[in-house]
């Protein structure tokens, strides 16, 4: 007797861990994360900058064909990991003019020109120029900007304005 009621006692204890396992469920937990490389730092006062070109006499830019350049910097800083940088003005180029960033506005007949501290033309949209940045320190990129005519358009007086982005990339 003792022997039945413990196989019984098996049995029915069998049959509640089994229904217990099939109340069960599966727990899947992910983790996920990522390791980073510190990027540089882009040093702006605002996100967006404000270059003046000035104002000029039609008479003398339509002489002049180009206007002297206009000083204006991108500082780069904290680039430990980087030996250097490269990057891209991009925006809408003039119509007629490869390379020169298109105005909006009342004038028309120039286009804005960006040229590295040499007087070298950095064309929009065009291959991307590099810049060192050893030793993770404060770099200040040097540009200009000027206005350049466009030969065979007709130059009309007026306010005008353009935007041109800056894309950086650590190779």
């Amino acid at each position: 007797m003792k022997t039945s009621s413990l196989r019984a006692l098996t049995f029915f204890t069998g049959l509640y861990v089994c229904s217990l396992s099939s109340l069960a469920e599966d727990l899947k937990i992910n983790f996920s994360g990522a390791l980073v490389v510190p990027t540089c730092e882009l040093v702006i006062e605002k996100s967006e900058q404000t270059v003046n070109l000035g104002d000029y006499n039609k008479k003398d830019l339509s002489r002049m064909e180009k206007t002297p350049g206009k000083a204006f910097y991108i500082d780069i800083v904290t680039c430990a990991t980087a030996n250097k940088v490269s990057f891209v003005f991009t925006g809408q180029e003039a119509a007629g003019l490869s390379g020169m960033l298109a105005i909006e506005g009342d004038t028309s007949g120039v286009a804005i020109g960006i040229e590295n501290e040499s007087g070298k033309q950095i064309k929009i949209n065009g291959d991307a120029l590099q810049y060192d940045v050893t030793g993770g320190e404060h770099k200040r990129l040097p540009f200009k900007a000027y206005l350049q005519l466009l030969k065979g358009q007709d130059l009309q007086a007026g306010r005008f304005n353009s935007v041109v982005n800056f894309e950086v990339a650590y190779p």
